[in-house]
C-alpha cells in the first residue's frame, strides 16, 4: 500500500487517516481486555497488534523520507510536522500496558505460541522486543516522565528540521549586518585572475538573489544561507581560499543548529540512560541487523576493504586534477596552490620524469574536504594528468560505484 501525496497537505490526511486507524484497534483490543467483548483468535490478536505497527512505519516512514528529501520547503515542513505528531503516538504506543499484556498473554502461554506459524511468531517477539526496550517495564509515573523525554526529543528533531528548511529564506527587512549575515552569506572580492568564474557564478547567484551593484563591482558574491546553494557555489568556485569559505560556511548553516544539535544528543543520551542502555546508539542498534556496535565495526571494516582499492584510485585521480590545476595558475591565489605549482614545477623540471617521480608529487598533494566537490566537477582528459600506468589504466567505474 502506497500513500498518494501530490500537496503539502496530503501528508496531514494521510497523518489523520493512520492515527484514526491506529486508534480505533487501540480501542477494539481494549475492550476486549476489559470483558465488553470476547477476544480474537490468537492470529487475529496478532494480526491487529501488527496492523497497528505497519500503519504507523506506513506514515511516519513516508513523511521522514520527504522531510530529509524534497526540495520543496511546504512539502518539507509539513512532512516534520507530521513526524514530530507521529513520534509522540510512538511514544504513547510504547507505553500502553494494555497492548503489551494481549501480546505478553499470547507469548508467555506455549501452547498457544507453539501453535503459531514461525512468521507469527518472529512477529511477536520482535513486537515485544519493542515494548520491552522502551522502557514498558517502568512504573507508571517513570513511563510518564520517558514520554515527556521522547517528546523532548521530537521537538528538537523538528527544531532541527525546521532550521534547515527555513534558512536562507529571511521573513522580515533586512537592516543591520546582523540580520544580513543571519540569512545571507557574502564571498570575495574573487581575484582578477577569476573574473570568468565570478562572472558565471555571479549570473548563477543573481537567479536566487539579486546581487547588489556595489558587490558585482566589487566582485562579491552573495549567497542565501542554504546549505544546498552553498554546497552547489563551493563545488564550482576556482579559487581555493573563497572555496575553503564557501566550505565552512556551507558546513555550519543552518547557524541555529550549532546548539541545537548539542542540545539534541544530549536530549537522546539522558533518554538512553533513564531506559539503562550506555548510549543512545546502543538504544537503536538493538533494533537492527547489527544489534551492536562491534558488528557495526565489522560491517564497516568489510565494505570498507571492498571499497578500498577504488576509493584510493579516485583520490589519486583528485590528487591528479589538482596537482594539473595549480600546474596551469588555476586558482593560483592560494596559498596550498602557490606550492603546489613549484613542486609540479620541481618534479616536472628535473632530470627524471619516471612514474615513480609522479607518483612520489602525488603523495604530497593534499586534499582538502572542500576540494573534493570542485575536483570532481572538473573534466580533464585522463592522459593529461600523468598518471602512474597502475591508476591510469582503472577498471570500470561502475565497479567503484558499486563497491
Amino acid at each position: 500500500r502506497e500513500i498518494d501525496v501530490r500537496k503539502p497537505s496530503d501528508l496531514g490526511r494521510a497523518s489523520k487517516q493512520a492515527i484514526s486507524k491506529i486508534q480505533f484497534i487501540r480501542e477494539a483490543l481494549k475492550s476486549h481486555v476489559n470483558g465488553s467483548h470476547p477476544l480474537p483468535d490468537t492470529t487475529r490478536r496478532l494480526e491487529l497488534l501488527d496492523a497497528i505497527s505497519n500503519e504507523l512505519c506506513l506514515a511516519i516512514d513516508s513523511a521522514e523520507f520527504i522531510r530529509n528529501t524534497h526540495q520543496d520547503g511546504d512539502y518539507q515542513q509539513a512532512a516534520g510536522e507530521v513526524f514530530s505528531e507521529l513520534h509522540s503516538l510512538i511514544a504513547d504506543l510504547n507505553a500502553d500496558t494494555n497492548l503489551f499484556n494481549i501480546l505478553r498473554e499470547i507469548i508467555e502461554n506455549k501452547s498457544i505460541f507453539s501453535a503459531l506459524s514461525e512468521d507469527d511468531q518472529h512477529v511477536a517477539l520482535d513486537l515485544l522486543r519493542d515494548f520491552k526496550l522502551e522502557g514498558i517495564h517502568l512504573s507508571d509515573s517513570d513511563r510518564q516522565r520517558l514520554q515527556d523525554m521522547n517528546q523532548q526529543v521530537s521537538e528538537l528533531e523538528s527544531h532541527w528540521s525546521a532550521n534547515i528548511i527555513h534558512s536562507g529564506s529571511p521573513n522580515a527587512q533586512i537592516e543591520t549586518s546582523e540580520q544580513f549575515e543571519e540569512y545571507y552569506v557574502s564571498v570575495g572580492p574573487f581575484p582578477k585572475a577569476d573574473d570568468d568564474n565570478f562572472q558565471s557564478l555571479s549570473r548563477w547567484a543573481g537567479r536566487q538573489v539579486q546581487q547588489p551593484s556595489d558587490a558585482v563591482r566589487a566582485k562579491v558574491l552573495i549567497l542565501p544561507r542554504e546549505q544546498r546553494t552553498l554546497g552547489m557555489a563551493a563545488a564550482s568556485v576556482q579559487n581555493d581560499v573563497l572555496r575553503e569559505q564557501l566550505w565552512w560556511e556551507y558546513s555550519l548553516t543552518p547557524r541555529e543548529n550549532v546548539t541545537t544539535l548539542p542540545a539534541l544528543l544530549q536530549q537522546r543520551h539522558q533518554l538512553a540512560k533513564f531506559l539503562g542502555y550506555e548510549h543512545y546508539a546502543q538504544k537503536m542498534l538493538l533494533k537492527s541487523a547489527c544489534k551492536n556496535i562491534d558488528a557495526v565495526r565489522d560491517l564497516i571494516k568489510t565494505l570498507s576493504t571492498a571499497a578500498r582499492p577504488y576509493a584510493q584510485e579516485n583520490f589519486t585521480l583528485l590528487r591528479a586534477r589538482k596537482l594539473y590545476l595549480a600546474e596551469h595558475g588555476h586558482s593560483a591565489t592560494g596559498s596550498f596552490s602557490a606550492g603546489l605549482k613549484n613542486l609540479f614545477s620541481s618534479v616536472t623540471s628535473s632530470s627524471s620524469s619516471s612514474s615513480s617521480a609522479r607518483q612520489e608529487a602525488l603523495d604530497r598533494v593534499v586534499l582538502h574536504p572542500w576540494d573534493i566537490a570542485y575536483l570532481q566537477n572538473q573534466s580533464i582528459p585522463t592522459e593529461l594528468l600523468g598518471l602512474p600506468p597502475s591508476t591510469s589504466s582503472r577498471v570500470d567505474p561502475a565497479e567503484y560505484d558499486r563497491a
